[in-house]
């Protein structure tokens, strides 16, 4: 009976990835489809390997398009709503605020194709900050611009088939990108930003925990480590609030305080209530838990359960998404040195390690990553 129940939550949670995709799929077929039409014989007789070349050119550069709108629609959203930048990220290019200096990082977030960090004004006395603007303001930004290149793409058409298809994708693949991340989803890594507006409206509970994440840019940009940022950011919400998908990430950032401080006991028996029981937690939290898990299970010499964790899909799965990101190389390293014993390819995991923080967005971040590493180096003096 258990396991069967185990099975139902399973399926229950996975509906909305599963409808995610398929409309996306579908989608994606249907623009195809259309450009297909559309560009058939404007290039000539006999050029359909010309013609398919160029399609798939225009969808890729749409979509790409509209993904720069839609962060950027973010960043407009959230500057009227009295915002501060705190990062601009497209595909694993990020450029950061280090102080009152930009610089360009690399960083990489599973399930995203780019992300629009801010920092938020101060709440009011009733505790709330502007949510809904700043949230929605990239589904906004597609889908008004959706209208102006399909309306512009139509007239173009008649002058320059390339040119008015391309348009034309533009406008398809903003309602597509306005869609997806608009209409409320639970998916299978992050959730959309319907979902978060959703998650915020009307929660006290998970409008702090946003105000606590975004407020920990401020101080990450300044070179802050979690332990020396304000104790009230940080907080393990209500039974309640772990249903809500904002609220439960707020037991992971106090989780990722307690590692940071080296309380690693403390940690590891919050990581094993929050994997185990009911709550709202996102794929990308969930996996960060376990890879925590599996390095103070290494370091405390358990290895037949964390290579059960190591290879278990809940973590491989995105982990191999994220296999540039410095928390994931510090685990594959702790593995590598105390499950496999393999000091040769630890040292090669190590030089990847020393190689992604040169580009690491935050600087105490590092710091925190290289005191586990040591930790790790200490674990394995005892076993060789």
């Amino acid at each position: 009976m258990a396991k069967r129940k185990s099975k139902n939550k399973l399926k229950r949670k996975n509906t909305g990835a599963v409808i995610f995709t398929v409309f996306c799929l579908a989608a994606g077929g249907m623009m195809g489809f259309v450009s297909a039409m559309m560009l058939d014989g404007a290039l000539g007789e006999n050029n359909f390997l010309l013609e398919l070349a160029i399609e798939l050119l225009l969808i890729f550069a749409a979509f790409g398009i509209q993904t720069i709108m839609h962060e950027t629609g973010h960043l407009l959203a959230g500057l009227a709503s009295g915002y501060k930048f705190s990062s601009f990220r497209i595909g694993s290019l990020m450029l950061v605020k280090e102080g009152e200096k930009l610089s360009l990082k690399r960083h990489y977030l599973a399930g995203t194709g780019g992300q629009c960090l801010m920092i938020p004004p101060s709440p009011d006395a009733d505790g709330k900050i502007p949510v809904v603007l700043y949230n929605l303001g990239g589904v906004m930004v597609n889908l008004i611009s959706a209208a102006v290149f399909i309306t512009v793409g139509a007239l173009l058409y008649r002058v320059s088939a390339v040119l008015g298809v391309f348009f034309i994708l533009l406008g398809e693949s903003g309602i597509i990108i306005g869609i997806m991340n608009g209409v409320p989803f639970k998916l299978g890594t992050v959730n959309n930003d319907g979902r978060n507006a959703l998650d915020l409206k009307d929660n006290a509970e998970a409008m702090r925990v946003f105000y606590a994440q975004l407020s920990m840019l401020d101080y990450l940009s300044r070179g802050k480590r979690l332990r020396e940022m304000p104790s009230e950011l940080f907080f393990v919400p209500s039974d309640e609030g772990m249903q809500n998908g904002i609220c439960a990430s707020g037991a992971v950032f106090y989780e990722n305080l307690l590692m940071d401080r080296g309380e690693y006991a403390e940690a590891l028996e919050l990581i094993n209530k929050l994997l185990s029981g009911k709550n709202a937690l996102i794929g990308l939290h969930r996996s960060i838990l376990i890879g925590d898990k599996i390095t103070l299970l290494l370091i405390n010499g358990e290895k037949e359960r964390a290579d059960h964790l190591y290879s278990g899909k809940e973590y491989s799965a995105i982990a191999k998404q994220m296999k540039n990101s410095i928390s994931y190389i510090r685990v594959e390293y702790a593995h590598a040195l105390l499950s496999l014993k393999d000091t040769e390819g630890a040292e090669v995991i190590r030089a990847r390690f020393e190689k992604s923080i040169k580009s690491h967005p935050y600087p105490s971040d590092v710091l925190s990553e290289r005191e586990l590493m040591d930790e790790i180096d200490r674990a394995s003096h005892k076993l060789y």
